[in-house]
């Protein structure tokens, strides 16, 4: 019985190798448990794990390494300053991430291309990847700015990019695919002014960004746009089909929303202003924020401070949030109808 719950235990946790070592030695069975292990060193110290999903790798030296054995492998990370040559790699991986560290795709054979979905491409500066360099499943790629070089075309067919960027460093048209449905730049004060991207849903803008935007970086097709906590610059028209707006902490300028559908409307507590609610908003955070009067249809709203005085709140509202604290909305309302009829 207690073998039964040790393989339960083992299957659910990402164990560090150090760990996981004494307690398996000599039980084939809580081996073939084993789901998610990191820390690991060389492949022999993994090869009995034959159901393994999830392995990240540290300090595993340049000795090639050949991990087309592991069946059931979809995850793969390596954390180390050095790899030797991957000579096979899963034959059911979906994401290979190199994040961090200085290590090259070219090292890795990916023949035949296993289904790759994700690549986190690391930050040595000789990486450059050409057209057709790729596997035709990946989708998702993550890179450092100013250190992956990608030729003309050769992320065409991604649909997802994340750049974790700098300030000194310009987008260019020619560097995004025109495939590009999510763009997100987790850090740094990229300018945007040069890309236009028709086909974009989802932009995410990290912390650092503080730039003015162009109305034309907004295309028509955008769903979600989302600024990061330094961000405080007049916003241009919003796209028509824009349904979730986030503003960070910092965000302090007149903010009008004519015309637009949007569902979600976030502001920061530095948010100060007056401000009109489109009727089809129906989740609200209003900062420090006032209006005079709340969409008909709204279900959730909040206030880094509950104002004194404000509109009545729809019949429609779920939850009303004052700072951290939930606020118990069937006394305000009966406090709301008293001063009605006073």
């Amino acid at each position: 019985m207690w073998e039964q719950v040790i393989v339960l235990l083992i299957e659910r946790r990402h164990w560090r190798y150090a760990d996981l070592k004494p307690l398996i030695r000599d039980r084939p069975l809580l081996a073939r448990s084993v789901r998610h292990v990191r820390e690991v060193a060389c492949v022999r110290d993994i090869q009995h794990f034959t159901n393994l999903r999830n392995v990240v790798f540290d300090d595993c030296g340049s000795e090639p390494m050949d991990l087309g054995c592991f069946g059931q492998l979809t995850t793969l990370r390596f954390r180390s300053e050095s790899v030797g040559c991957v000579t096979r790699l899963p034959p059911t991986l979906t994401h290979l991430d190199l994040s961090g560290y200085p290590i090259l795709l070219t090292q890795f054979v990916l023949s035949p291309p296993p289904p790759l979905q994700f690549i986190g491409f690391g930050t040595n500066l000789c990486e450059v990847v050409r057209p057709g360099s790729l596997p035709a499943s990946v989708h998702s790629i993550s890179f450092y700015a100013g250190c992956t070089q990608f030729e003309p075309l050769a992320l065409e067919g991604v649909s997802r990019l994340t750049i974790i960027g700098h300030s000194s460093h310009a987008l260019t048209q020619a560097e995004l695919p025109t495939t590009l449905v999510e763009l997100e730049i987790v850090w740094g004060n990229m300018c945007l002014d040069a890309i236009v991207l028709p086909k974009l849903h989802k932009l995410c803008l990290g912390s650092d960004f503080n730039r003015l935007i162009q109305h034309a970086c907004l295309p028509d097709s955008l769903q979600v746009l989302l600024f990061g906590d330094q961000f405080n610059h007049p916003l241009p028209p919003l796209p028509p089909n824009l349904r979730y707006l986030r503003l960070g902490q910092d965000f302090n300028q007149p903010f009008s929303a004519d015309q637009s559908k949007l569902h979600t409307l976030l502001f920061g507590s530095g948010f100060r202003h007056i401000v009109e609610i489109p009727q089809t908003v129906k989740v609200l955070a209003l900062g420090n924020g006032l209006t005079q009067r709340f969409p008909t249809e709204l279900c959730w709203l909040s206030f880094t401070q509950l104002p004194t005085v404000m509109p009545v709140v729809p019949m429609t509202l779920l939850e009303l949030w004052d700072g951290g604290e939930k606020v118990d909305l069937v006394t305000l309302r009966s406090a709301s109808a008293t001063r009605a009829t006073s």
